[in-house]
C-alpha cells in the first residue's frame, strides 16, 4: 500500500506541489483542460497569495501537474 507524502516546505521556503488524477487517470487530457488550469493558476498568482509566494515553475502533463515556488519569509 502506498503512503501519501506529507506536504513539506524546506527551511529555505522552497516547495514542490504535485497532484495527479485518481489511479493516474488523465485530468488534463484536452487543450481546454490545460488552458482552464493555466487560467486558474494566473488568477491565483494575481490574488492575495502574491505577497507570500514567488512561483518558480509549473509543468502540465495529461495525468498530473507540478508547481514549484518559494515562500517569502
Amino acid at each position: 500500500m502506498r503512503i501519501a507524502r506529507r506536504y513539506a516546505i524546506r527551511d529555505s521556503g522552497i516547495f514542490h506541489k504535485m497532484w495527479r488524477g485518481h489511479n493516474r487517470e488523465h485530468v488534463l487530457a484536452s487543450r481546454t483542460d490545460k488552458l482552464s488550469y493555466l487560467n486558474d493558476l494566473c488568477i491565483t498568482l494575481t490574488a492575495a497569495i502574491v505577497p507570500f509566494v514567488v512561483w518558480h515553475s509549473y509543468c502540465l502533463m495529461g495525468n498530473h501537474a507540478h508547481e514549484t515556488g518559494r515562500l517569502r519569509l
